[in-house]
């Protein structure tokens, strides 16, 4: 009966037919957007909800799209996707194949610790799971909560509890140099291979990093085997194409000797007067903490600065690798976290700010020597008259 009344009105009533079947379609479509609602307001709840609708603005200073539309279903120029993570380590069912013991390797968790959600407790579980054979070291401050020092002791990892500096000078530069070089000292009495440096409000969810990026290494040696044993691995979070030296600071992966060179580091303004010449902008290029600890440690090695990007992208081909936070499922518990490709990708920019593994792989093969634009595009910036900084962008 069904099929022939939906005959009858095909055949007899086509105009008809087809309205009621664009007025079915579109209230299945309009259903399916109100559950769709529903679902983001009760999993992620209503501020994030917010966010999430608002994804046409601005996120960490730069437009991701240029046509707001709306979430999903309703999304008129743009396509959305989301992903989701496990909050606690126990519903992370994922299990890693790289069984080998024989690798030394320190897993440095650096900076105040996060106790929202007990993102740190929970990312120090899921570690423990998934590399049981790492040195986990958390190198954290004295003024950390009881309650959560008592916690992490029942997880049989190393525990550095750090004096505050008397000074914070350098963007902070001083209170993430003092954690981070305590933890590598440590590997380093433990003659421990290779070291990890990463943050406490950082948790990557794959198992599989540390063969990855020990290959990494294995496939790309260093140009300069006197001054590195291996080149540093970098993720692309804020690893930037047009900021000179501007290699990130927030995950580092290399040998433990190498990266005890990138983070022994003095006070940063002293170190400024002494190798900068005291300048905190040299060639429009503010010297903050990522780019002071790269320039700092490519002096070290023995290459001579001459703050340009094309200086920039050299050192990129020699000493170091970008690889994508992709691979390292990665989640950074900071900023804008809702928009998850805030720093790497951009669709109303001829290019996108920073640079990806694939970016990375082209250059050091030679297939491109650069990422030049026809306006000469590089992140510069000066100071006014009342010594703050500001953006040139051009």
């Amino acid at each position: 009966m069904k099929s022939f009344l939906k005959s009858l009105l095909r055949n007899k009533f086509p105009v008809f037919w087809s309205k009621l079947k664009y007025y079915k379609m579109s209230f299945k479509k309009y259903y399916r957007g109100l559950s769709l609602v529903k679902f983001y307001k009760k999993s992620l709840g209503y501020s994030r909800f917010k966010v999430i609708t608002n994804i046409g603005k601005s996120a960490g200073g730069r437009r991701i799209i240029d046509d707001k539309g709306f979430l999903s279903f309703f999304t008129k120029n743009s396509f959305f996707s989301f992903h989701v993570r496990p909050v606690a380590s126990q519903d992370v069912k994922t299990v890693s194949f790289y069984k080998s013991s024989d690798i030394e390797f320190a897993l440095i968790i650096q900076g105040p610790v996060i106790m929202k959600n007990d993102f740190t407790l929970e990312s120090i579980k899921l570690y423990k799971r998934t590399f049981p054979n790492a040195c986990i070291i958390l190198s954290t401050w004295m003024d950390t909560p009881k309650s959560f020092i008592e916690q992490v002791q029942d997880q049989n990892i190393v525990l550095l509890l750090n004096e505050l500096p008397e000074k914070v000078s350098g963007y902070n530069l001083n209170l993430q140099v003092k954690s981070t070089l305590a933890a590598l000292k440590y590997a380093s009495s433990k003659k421990i291979e290779f070291s990890m440096k990463t943050r406490a409000d950082w948790r990557f969810y794959s198992g599989d990093i540390l063969p990855y990026l020990i290959s990494m290494t294995d496939i790309f040696p260093t140009s300069s085997l006197k001054q590195q044993k291996r080149r540093i691995v970098a993720s692309d979070m804020i690893t930037c194409k047009y900021r000179v030296y501007g290699l990130t600071d927030t995950f580092l992966f290399g040998t433990t000797e190498d990266l005890l060179k990138y983070w022994d580091v003095g006070d940063w303004e002293e170190e400024i007067k002494e190798h900068f010449n005291g300048q905190k902008i040299i060639n429009s290029t503010v010297v903050i903490s990522e780019i002071f600890l790269c320039a700092r440690y490519l002096k070290r090695i023995g290459y001579e600065l001459d703050w340009t990007l094309e200086s920039w992208w050299d050192v990129l081909k020699k000493y170091f690798i970008v690889v994508d936070s992709n691979g390292l499922d990665m989640f950074w518990y900071k900023y804008d976290y809702n928009y998850e490709k805030r720093y790497t990708r951009s669709y109303v920019s001829k290019q996108h700010r920073t640079i990806s593994f694939q970016d990375w792989l082209s250059l050091n093969v030679g297939k491109i020597d650069g990422w030049h634009t026809s306006d000469g595009f590089q992140e510069r910036w000066r100071e006014d008259e009342f010594g703050n900084l500001k953006s040139i962008m051009k």
